[in-house]
C-alpha cells in the first residue's frame, strides 16, 4: 500500500530540521518514487509554513509582552537581528534565498519564523518560503538518491543480532 508511505513522508517533512531535505530520502527509503517523495515532502512543509505564517508574529508578541519562553524568544531575536538588515534591504527575496540555500538551519521553519517576527504579510511569507523550499529540495536533490537502493533492517539489541542500513549502488541506472 502506497498511502501510508505518502502520509509518513508528509509528516516527516513537518519535523523541524528534517523538513524537505530529510523527507525526500525518507520517502525514497520507503520505496516511493522520487517525484512522490518530493511532492509529499512539499505538501507537509506547506502545512507548517501556512500555520507559522499566520501565527508566528502573534505568538512572538504575546511571549515578549508576558515574558514567556524567554530563552526561545532570545534565540529568535538573535537569528532575526543577525539577518534583519539583509531582509529589510532585499525584502521577500531575502526570505526566499534564506530558505533555498541548502545549509542546516535555513529551512522552512526558520524562514517562516523570521518572516513572522518581522511581521511580513502571510501570503508573501508562504509564497517566498515555499518557492525557496521547492528549490532546496528540488528533483536534483532527489536525483542523488535514485542511484541507490535502500534496505532498512530492524536492529534487535536484546537478541544481539547485528543489523543496520544497507545502501548499495544500483547497476545499470
Amino acid at each position: 500500500m502506497i498511502f501510508p508511505k505518502l502520509i509518513y513522508t508528509f509528516f516527516v517533512a513537518m519535523i523541524p530540521a528534517v523538513e524537505v531535505k530529510g523527507a525526500i530520502p525518507f520517502g525514497m527509503a520507503l520505496q516511493l518514487a522520487p517525484w512522490q517523495a518530493y511532492l509529499m515532502a512539499l505538501c507537509g512543509s506547506f502545512f507548517v509554513v501556512c500555520f507559522l505564517a499566520f501565527f508566528t508574529h502573534w505568538f512572538y508578541v504575546e511571549c515578549k509582552k508576558h515574558g514567556f519562553l524567554k530563552r526561545f524568544i532570545g534565540w529568535i531575536d538573535k537569528i532575526v537581528t543577525k539577518n534583519k538588515d539583509k531582509i529589510h534591504k532585499y525584502g521577500p527575496l531575502a526570505i526566499f534565498a534564506y530558505v533555498a540555500v541548502p545549509i542546516p538551519g535555513t529551512g522552512t521553519w526558520t524562514g517562516s519564523i523570521i518572516a513572522g517576527v518581522l511581521n511580513m504579510r502571510p501570503g508573501i511569507t508562504i509564497f517566498c518560503v515555499m518557492c525557496g523550499n521547492a528549490v532546496a529540495g528540488d528533483d536534483r536533490d532527489a536525483g542523488k538518491f535514485r542511484r541507490y537502493s535502500f534496505d532498512f533492517t530492524i536492529v534487535n539489541v536484546q537478541s544481539g543480532i547485528e543489523t543496520g542500513m544497507d545502501i548499495t549502488k544500483k547497476t545499470g541506472s
